[in-house]
């Protein structure tokens, strides 16, 4: 879902250059905390104010029904027994 928000953005908004390098690391740092679904959208909705987006358009791309297996997938890259 992360890569689809990501394109829905760029897709959507016009944002130069450096404002993608900054939207990517808000981003990506969101989906890499450990905040539930309605703390994402919250986080994401203030962070990315600016650009005209909309709660309900980032609510569509948060799926936070993820195990603890998964979380330590998306932070580490790989399987922790």
């Amino acid at each position: 879902m992360k890569k689809k928000f990501w394109e829905y953005i760029l897709e959507n908004f016009t944002i130069d250059n450096n404002g993608r390098k900054i939207i990517y690391n808000i981003i990506d740092w969101v989906w890499m905390q450990s905040m539930d679904k309605e703390d994402s959208v919250n986080t994401l909705d203030f962070l990315l104010d600016g650009i005209g987006i909309k709660k309900e358009e980032i609510e569509q791309f948060i799926d936070w029904n993820k195990t603890i297996e998964d979380w330590r997938k998306i932070k580490y890259g790989f399987k922790i027994f």
